[in-house]
């Protein structure tokens, strides 16, 4: 609204009454006389045009280079792997090495009264 507007206030009805009249009245002052008939078009595009596309294509066929030289170098120093990866086995927690048959070794499993299961199971293993 423009300063004159400020306490008038338009129904929708006097506003589309309004904005026709404002349109019609544009489209009659618009005469046969106004109007030519459009330039055909021509063969030639404008140099601009054509540099610009050249430089376009440079562009992309540069970029196009760098890529594939990337992805070679690439290919040189990445190891190959495996396509799945290995299994991981869990093996028991480190035991101590099992003590070798040794003369105190003999005195000590013939001192004892009852020998342990594991006693009798290292010295068939041991000795056989």
């Amino acid at each position: 609204m423009n300063g004159h507007d400020r306490g008038l206030r338009l129904e929708p009805v006097d506003l589309e009454r309004r904005l026709e009249a404002a349109l019609r009245a544009r489209a009659d002052s618009v005469g046969l006389s106004d109007l030519r008939p459009a330039d055909p078009p021509s063969g030639a595009l404008p140099a601009r045009v054509t540099v610009r596309r050249a430089a376009l294509a440079l562009l992309a066929l540069a970029a196009v280079v760098i890529g594939v030289v990337l992805m070679a170098q690439r290919e040189e120093h990445t190891p190959i792997r495996p396509q799945t990866p290995p299994a991981i086995t869990h093996s028991p927690s480190p035991t101590p090495p099992s003590p070798q048959p040794s003369a105190v070794a003999t005195t000590h499993a013939t001192a004892s009264t009852a020998p342990t299961p594991t006693t009798v199971a290292g010295a068939g293993a041991g000795g056989g």
